[in-house]
């Protein structure tokens, strides 16, 4: 089957597609094979901003668990659809609350590591904004490799925790900023709209 060069391609189709500047992926966590997670439900500690968690990527999984890669304010012009590589920084928006995946030195709730929240918007960001991407060589990001995403001001590692939440987000994972890295912090993108290069002349920037 023909699939279209810029269009919602689940895992089991693409799965060398680039993961580039534009693109809406859904990202999971290798360890738990939980979704990283957002929703209008702030933490009820620590910053009281809006709160990130993993749910289960079993096919319940809805638009709250998309995140759209941007460039880091600052980043001057990045064509949409370039590859990010090994130490590439970006940002993460989430698509449906259009809130940035932020991290700062509050401790995070269940585990008291570094808290990790959404928070800002499209006029509203900031360096606890910025994520730099960690790979084992200097290859591009692809569809289904495993990668470690590092909060470039803090250095904490982007982790999903085995605690569990009660009410009202009951069974819902922690995510959580470690400072160092393990197999809670390695990722995946999954199903996504994976958005290609496109020819010298028709590019868009971001």
């Amino acid at each position: 089957a023909l699939l279209l060069t810029c269009g919602w391609l689940p895992a089991a189709q693409a799965s060398k597609q680039a993961v580039t500047y534009g693109s809406a992926v859904k990202l999971a966590s290798a360890a738990h094979n939980f979704l990283l997670h957002s929703h209008q439900i702030t933490y009820g500690s620590g910053s009281g901003q809006q709160s990130v968690t993993g749910t289960p990527s079993d096919g319940t999984a809805d638009g709250s668990d998309m995140w759209m890669v941007k460039p880091v304010e600052g980043a001057g012009a990045v064509a949409s659809g370039t590859p990010l590589r090994h130490g590439d920084k970006f940002r993460l928006m989430h698509a449906a609350t259009r809130t940035w995946l932020h991290s700062h030195r509050f401790q995070s709730p269940l585990s008291g590591q570094q808290e990790v929240s959404a928070h800002g918007g499209d006029e509203a960001s900031d360096e606890n904004d910025e994520w730099m991407l960690v790979l084992d060589s200097k290859a591009q990001w692809s569809q289904d490799a495993k990668v470690r995403v590092q909060h470039v001001k803090t250095k904490a590692y982007l982790s999903m925790t085995n605690r569990r939440f009660g009410r009202p987000i009951s069974g819902q994972l922690e995510v959580a900023g470690l400072r160092a890295h393990s197999t809670d912090s390695t990722w995946k993108a999954t199903e996504g709209v994976y958005v290609p290069l496109a020819e010298s002349g028709d590019r868009d920037e971001l």
